[in-house]
């Protein structure tokens, strides 16, 4: 669902879908980064920086989330 959200460059969806795959343990924080670059080609370097910040901001909320 990421890649699709992707292309739409809805960082604020990708984020919610992102936070849901963490908590999930779907994937981790570097495997999302990393998902990202991969996108990128895909989608267009410029939805891949929408994405980019809806992870960096799912991962910054998970963070949270675990330290409690």
């Amino acid at each position: 669902m990421i890649g699709a959200t992707a292309a739409l460059g809805r960082a604020d969806l990708v984020r919610i879908q992102a936070l849901g795959t963490l908590r999930n343990g779907d994937l981790t924080h570097d495997e999302l980064r990393e998902g990202v670059l991969q996108l990128a080609y895909y989608t267009g370097w410029g939805n891949a920086t929408a994405v980019d910040r809806g992870i960096e901001d799912a991962i910054a909320d998970h963070e949270k989330e675990e330290a409690g």
